[in-house]
């Protein structure tokens, strides 16, 4: 009775001692990584697109390398501190159940890239940081993805990581030079995905794609000024807005004229302005 009482008074401290550098700790992540939270998963799979995964086994992770979460990314700062007093019974059980040596389930894991992200066992992974436990028993499930995410601080830089494989993809599946890089550029999410995509679907081989669909749509945009209609695009992004319906209409002719009065509507759409008109 006395020694649950003892470690359950330790375990309160050692909360309230991790809640504590969470705060102190999220300044100073926001200054190094970015942001004072974990990296939610949904926001990475979304970039990937669909991607299968592939049960791995048991081993151990270093909890160095868990960088997310897939359900609690914003109730742990980005070095699994506590962020709030809401996890505190939990959390303390965890803590309690380590000072007296109780097994505990392995936590669950899933990989992409190098990196971890939190499936199931959040609490146990802040609990071993706290304790400096370097590395957690873990059942990991590897999520497909041809590159590294390693060395990435936050969704910027991971979703840079991931377009340039994407990117690479890309070319490689085409057959298309790298020197053309710039044509094919875009900054929608998944833009290249879905630009193999539309390969794919218009029944031709890319080179034929390319020449007969892809860069007469592209030299009418430059010539048109199209592009100009959607700040912050490229001529790629405005292509794969307008893609389904220059590859379903019947009359081009139609379709090429609907196409350019929608992006003269757009550049006549009035831009927000941070300064009052004059009286």
């Amino acid at each position: 009775m006395e020694h649950r009482l003892l470690t359950n008074i330790i375990s309160v401290r050692e909360f309230e001692k991790a809640l504590r550098k969470g705060f102190f700790g999220q300044l100073i992540d926001l200054f190094r990584f970015g942001t004072s939270h974990l990296i939610p998963m949904d926001a990475v799979t979304s970039m990937l697109g669909f991607s299968s995964q592939r049960a791995i086994g048991r081993m151990m992770v270093p909890v160095k390398k868990i960088i997310g979460s897939e359900g609690r990314a914003y109730q742990f700062s980005r070095r699994f501190r506590p962020k709030s007093t809401s996890l505190k019974s939990r959390w303390i059980r965890i803590h309690q159940a380590m000072e007296e040596y109780r097994p505990l389930p392995p936590v669950q894991l899933y990989e992409i890239g190098g990196y971890y992200f939190v499936r199931d066992g959040n609490h146990r992974v802040s609990v071993a940081v706290a304790e400096g436990i370097p590395s957690v028993e873990a059942e990991v499930y590897s999520v497909d993805f041809p590159g590294s995410l390693e060395g990435a601080n936050n969704l910027k830089e991971i979703e840079e990581r991931i377009r340039v494989v994407q990117q690479k993809s890309f070319f490689n599946e085409t057959g298309f030079s790298t020197q053309n890089n710039d044509i094919f550029e875009t900054t929608f999410l998944l833009g290249y995905e879905k630009l193999y995509r539309a390969i794919r679907e218009s029944g031709l081989s890319a080179e034929r794609w390319y020449g007969e669909l892809f860069l007469p749509a592209i030299r009418l945009m430059r010539e048109k000024e199209i592009c100009k209609a959607f700040p912050g695009r490229t001529c790629a992004d405005i292509f794969l807005l307008f893609y389904g319906f220059l590859r379903e209409a019947d009359d081009k002719d139609l379709a090429k004229r609907v196409f350019i009065e929608t992006a003269r509507r757009q550049r006549r759409k009035p831009r927000f302005s941070l300064f009052m008109p004059g009286k």
